[in-house]
C-alpha cells in the first residue's frame, strides 16, 4: 500500500509563498517549479525526450544509444543514431550480405566461365573468368568443373535409337552438343524396343527373347551369336559359317570356334551296327576318328548285332530293347528301339545332338536335343541387384534360367537396393535429421528438418535470429529466437533503492529489469522494505 503525503506538502508550501517575499519566493529554488517539485524530470508522467538521457519507453535520447550498436541489431557494421522520436536511426547501419555461390564453385553462364569469388562486401559472388567462346569452344561441365569443351555431337536433332529396350532420343546436352538422352525403359510395361517399328524406333510387344545376350551356339557348321534383332529382341545370329572352309563348329571350349573336324567315335577299331551294315571307328584324311563302313550282313542274308559290344553278322537275334519305339539317350545320340531285319529289336541312332553343339535330355521322359543349361541363377522369379539394375531370374525357350533387366534404376536417378531383402530402386542419400517437427541451432539461425524430394530429411534454414538483433537458443529438439539477456527480477516485484522505488519491468530485449517507479522523498517519504512489494511511506 502506498501513502501518500502530497496534499498536505504542497498546502503548507503554498502557505508560505503568500507571506513570504523573500528568497523563498516563486522563483526560489524550493519552488514550485524547483527540480523536485511534481513536474520533476524524476516524476512518472514526466519523460521528455530530447535531454540525451534515454527514460522508459524509449529507444535512445540523443547520444545515449542504451550501449547499443548496428551490429547488436542484426548489422553487418554501420553507426548507429538516434531520431528526433527518439528511436533508432538505422540509416546508417550495412545490411548483411548473402553468399550467391559456394568456395571453389564454378558455372558456365552461356558460354562464359564463371567462378565463386570473395567480394569487397565480405560475400561471394560469381565472377567473369573466360569467354569460351573466344576460342571456338562451348563452356560445358566436366565433372561439375566449368570447362571449355569442343564440341561434337553424338546425333542428330529429333534422331531416336533402341539401345537394348531403352528408347533413347537426341537431345541437346549441357555442353552445348547432341547427346543421347533416355527417353524411356520399354521394359517398365512389358515392352521391348523396335528399332524397325513404323515411323521409327518404339516400344512395342509384338517380340519376344529367343536366348541369352552376348550368349553363342554351335547350329551345325555355324557359330552364332545372341543379340538385339531388327525386332528389338534378342535371337541368334550368324557370325561364322564353319561349312564354308570344310570344317564344323566346336563347342568343346569357349567361345565355340571353327575346328577341322569333330570325331564321331572315341576309340580307334570300336565297331557298331549300323541298320544292317557293320560300321568301324578309323581316322579321316582330316585327322579325326569317324565311322566307315565295314561289311553289308545284308549280303550274306544275315543281320547285324553289337549288343556283345562288337558288331558282327549272325543268323540268330537278340532283342536289344524293348518295346519298340522306346527311346534312350546314349551320350549325346538320341536313339530308338527299332525293329531289325532280323526279326529282332535293337536301338538305332535317330538323332546326333552334338552335331549342333547340343546334349541329349531324358530328364522330361522322352529324350531330345537340347542346349546344355548352365543356369544363371536358381529361382525363377527371384530378383536381385546387378549394379543399379533389377534384375529378375527368367527362362528361356530352352528351358535355362538366366538374369534378365527388370528395372533400371539409374534411369530414375536411383540406385538399387536390396538391404530389405527385396531389391528396391531407392534415392542414393542419407538422412540428417529424424523428420518433421525437430529444430535446431546454427549459429543465429533456427533451422528445420524437412523432407526432399529424394524422401531424404535435411536440415533447412527456418528463421533468422540476427534479423531482429537475437541469438538462438536449443531446448531439446526444438530451438527458437530470444534476446542473449538475463532476467534481473520477476514480474510483479517492487524494490527499494535508497529512497528511490524501482518496479520490475520488460525491456526491449524482452527480460526483465529494474526500472524507476518513483522518488518517495519527493513526496516527504521513505522507502519501505517488505519482501517482493515494497512501497513509499
Amino acid at each position: 500500500m502506498k501513502n501518500y503525503l502530497l496534499p498536505l506538502v504542497v498546502g503548507v508550501l503554498l502557505f508560505g509563498a503568500c507571506d513570504d517575499a523573500s528568497t523563498n519566493n516563486v522563483n526560489n529554488v524550493n519552488n514550485v517549479n524547483n527540480s523536485n517539485n511534481i513536474n520533476n524530470t524524476n516524476n512518472t508522467n514526466n519523460v521528455v525526450c530530447g535531454n540525451d538521457v534515454r527514460d522508459f519507453g524509449e529507444e535512445c535520447d540523443g547520444t545515449d544509444l542504451a550501449d547499443k550498436d548496428c551490429m547488436d541489431l542484426g548489422f553487418e557494421s554501420g553507426i548507429l543514431g538516434c531520431n528526433t522520436d527518439c528511436s533508432f536511426d538505422l540509416s546508417n547501419c550495412v545490411e548483411a550480405c548473402v553468399n550467391d555461390c559456394s568456395e571453389g564453385e564454378t558455372r558456365c553462364n552461356n558460354n562464359n566461365i564463371q567462378n565463386c569469388e570473395l567480394g569487397e562486401d565480405g560475400c561471394r559472388h560469381w565472377s567473369f573468368q573466360e569467354n569460351c567462346e573466344d576460342n571456338s569452344f562451348v563452356c560445358g561441365m566436366v565433372e561439375e568443373v566449368a570447362t571449355c569443351v569442343v564440341c561434337v555431337d553424338a546425333c542428330s536433332d529429333t534422331e531416336t535409337q533402341c539401345n537394348g529396350n531403352i528408347l533413347e532420343e537426341c537431345v541437346m546436352g549441357g555442353a552445348g552438343c547432341n547427346v543421347w538422352q533416355t527417353q524411356v525403359d520399354c521394359m517398365i510395361t512389358g515392352r521391348t524396343c523396335d528399332p524397325s517399328a513404323a515411323g521409327g524406333p518404339a516400344c512395342s510387344d509384338t517380340c519376344a527373347d529367343v536366348c541369352i545376350p552376348n550368349d553363342y551356339r554351335c547350329n551345325g557348321t555355324r557359330i552364332e551369336f545372341c543379340e538385339t534383332q531388327s525386332s528389338g529382341c534378342y535371337g541368334y545370329s550368324l557370325t561364322e559359317d564353319c561349312g564354308l572352309s570344310s570344317e564344323t563348329c566346336d563347342d568343346s571350349a569357349w567361345p565355340p570356334a571353327c575346328a577341322a573336324c569333330v570325331s564321331d567315335c572315341t576309340v580307334v577299331d570300336q565297331t557298331r551296327c549300323n541298320g544292317d551294315v557293320i560300321e568301324t571307328c578309323n581316322w579321316s584324311a582330316a585327322g579325326c576318328l569317324e565311322w566307315s563302313y565295314t561289311d553289308s550282313c545284308a549280303l550274306t542274308g544275315e543281320f547285324c548285332e553289337d549288343h556283345t559290344g562288337t558288331a558282327v553278322c549272325t543268323s540268330n537275334c537278340t532283342n536289344i530293347c524293348s518295346p519298340t519305339g522306346s527311346s534312350r539317350c546314349n551320350g549325346d545320340a538320341v536313339e530308338e528301339c527299332v525293329m531289325q531285319t532280323s526279326g529282332c529289336r535293337d536301338w538305332e541312332v535317330t538323332d546326333n545332338c552334338g552335331l549342333y553343339g547340343q546334349v541329349c535330355d531324358d530328364t522330361s521322359g522322352t529324350p531330345y536335343c537340347a542346349v546344355e543349361c548352365f543356369h544363371e541363377c536358381p529361382t525363377l522369379y527371384e530378383q536381385q541387384c546387378s549394379g543399379d539394375l533389377i534384375v529378375e531370374c527368367t527362362e528361356d525357350y530352352d528351358g535355362c534360367r538366366y538374369w534378365e533387366e527388370y528395372d533400371d534404376c539409374d534411369a530414375w536417378g536411383m540406385v538399387c537396393d536390396e538391404s530389405s531383402g527385396s531389391p528396391v530402386c531407392e534415392y542414393n542419400c542419407v538422412s540428417e535429421c529424424a523428420g518433421y517437427g525437430f529444430y535446431r541451432c546454427s549459429g543465429t539461425t533456427v533451422q528445420s528438418c524437412e523432407e526432399d524430394y529424394d524422401l531424404c530429411y535435411y536440415w533447412t534454414d527456418y528463421d533468422y535470429c540476427a534479423d531482429y538483433g537475437q541469438i538462438c537458443e536449443e531446448n531439446g529438439f526444438s530451438a527458437e529466437c530470444s534476446y542473449d539477456c538475463v532476467d534481473d527480477c520477476t514480474y510483479p516485484e517492487y524494490r527499494c533503492f535508497g529512497t528511490e522505488l524501482r518496479e520490475c519491468a520488460q525491456g526491449l530485449d524482452n527480460c526483465y529489469h529494474w526500472e524507476f517507479y518513483e522518488e518517495c522523498s519527493d513526496y516527504g517519504l521513505t522507502c519501505v522494505e517488505n519482501g517482493a512489494v515494497d512501497y513509499c511511506n
